[in-house]
């Protein structure tokens, strides 16, 4: 097995983890049903190619879970939180952050497939939601 979350937080350059070594990686034999990004893509500054990499990987379905802010207060404490938590258990600071909305998730992953909101739900102040995209070829 690899190492664990917190020796990754200290030694893992946060590079590009999605990142194939090779083109032939993405052959057909190497495809997942379903690609699952749980609590992912708000630390990526690039969205858009790490979703085009998830729907390469999957035959039918990527699941996206994320933290969403319903309201300002919201959009501004979720940053620090996550900025406070990671500097805790990792010593140093977060990746980049970039909240978005359930609509603006559903705008930015449109393009990618049929995307559907399957559940968002607070709990204390903290709001999720659960998206899935039903991928189609790109071109």
């Amino acid at each position: 097995l690899g190492p664990s979350v917190r020796e990754m937080g200290r030694t893992y350059d946060w590079g590009d983890p999605l990142a194939p070594t090779r083109q032939d990686d993405l052959h057909h034999e190497s495809k997942a049903d379903t690609v699952i990004l749980l609590y992912v893509l708000h630390h990526v500054e690039n969205v858009d190619e790490v979703i085009r990499r998830a729907v390469a990987l999957a035959r039918y379905r990527v699941i996206i879970v994320e933290t969403v802010p319903s309201n300002a207060w919201q959009r501004h404490f979720y940053p620090f939180l996550d900025q406070l938590l990671f500097w805790v258990r990792f010593g140093g600071p977060s990746t980049p952050i970039c909240y978005k909305t359930v609509d603006e998730w559903t705008d930015k992953l449109s393009p990618f497939g049929s995307i559907q909101v399957v559940e968002h739900r607070q709990r204390g102040f903290h709001h999720k939601a659960v998206l899935t995209l039903d991928v189609h070829v790109l071109t």
